[in-house]
């Protein structure tokens, strides 16, 4: 028997009733195909396996009647009583099949009750998983163990005597309390000071080398005349 989640009692209550009420439809169905069938189908007759199939369908249909009624009270044991009938129902089928085919009768209704076996069996199994799977009652909380606060500090370990002796020399060269040196105190700071920008040092790319300049043409001196410069020259005296 399983336990479920920590619920109260009235709200298991309420889904195990819920359940079984909800079981009222399916179990009237299988009551009107037996009292059906067992009271119209099937021929009076010796055979011992067809008496078995007859009543077995009588006395099935008046449970399984009996039942849709109960589940409407939302009775919870309604559910076991209900698994057990569906379970012998579907046996009760199965063995009655396998004698029909042992004596070489395969009929329809050697089918149909094969069939029939496997229906009633699954269904009466998993009314019996529904049963059973619902918890009983208020579940207790799993305990929770939780370790002290200081389980995984270490005890202080005692120095022994020569740490003790070294400790008091320290001690007594600081002059103060502690044998370690004392830290120096930071200074608080109560005012920001602005802090002056860093100029920047822009570094200007290298200037291009200057062209050389073409060297200008050198003037070629006009041919003298014929006559000469000289002779220009008096030409022009005389004129």
């Amino acid at each position: 028997m399983t336990n479920g989640p920590n619920i109260s009692n009235n709200a298991l209550n309420a889904a195990r009733k819920q359940r079984v009420q909800s079981n009222a439809f399916a179990a009237a169905i299988p009551a009107a195909l037996l009292l059906f069938f067992g009271f119209t189908s099937v021929p009076w007759t010796d055979e011992p396996s067809v008496l078995l199939f007859s009543w077995t369908l009588k006395i099935g249909g008046v449970a399984f009647a009996i039942i849709a009624a109960a589940s409407l009270t939302g009775i919870w044991h309604v559910l076991i009583v209900d698994a057990i009938v569906s379970i012998v129902c579907g046996v009760v089928f199965g063995l009655t099949a396998a004698l029909w085919t042992a004596q070489g009768s395969i009929a329809l209704q050697t089918l149909l009750n094969g069939v029939f076996c496997l229906i009633f069996i699954g269904a009466g199994m998993r009314t019996w998983r529904d049963y059973w799977g619902f918890p009983i009652g208020t579940p207790k909380p799993f305990p929770v163990r939780v370790p002290p606060a200081e389980s995984n500090v270490e005890p202080p370990r005692n120095p022994g005597p020569a740490a003790t002796a070294t400790m008091e020399a320290l001690k007594r060269a600081k002059g103060g309390d502690t044998p370690f040196p004392s830290e120096k105190p930071v200074k608080e700071v109560t005012s920001m000071t602005p802090i002056e920008p860093v100029p920047q040092t822009v570094i200007a790319p290298p200037a291009p080398e200057p062209i050389p300049a073409k060297p200008p043409p050198r003037k070629t001196p006009a041919e003298p005349p014929p006559s000469g410069f000289l002779a220009a020259f008096a030409d022009e005296d005389d004129d």
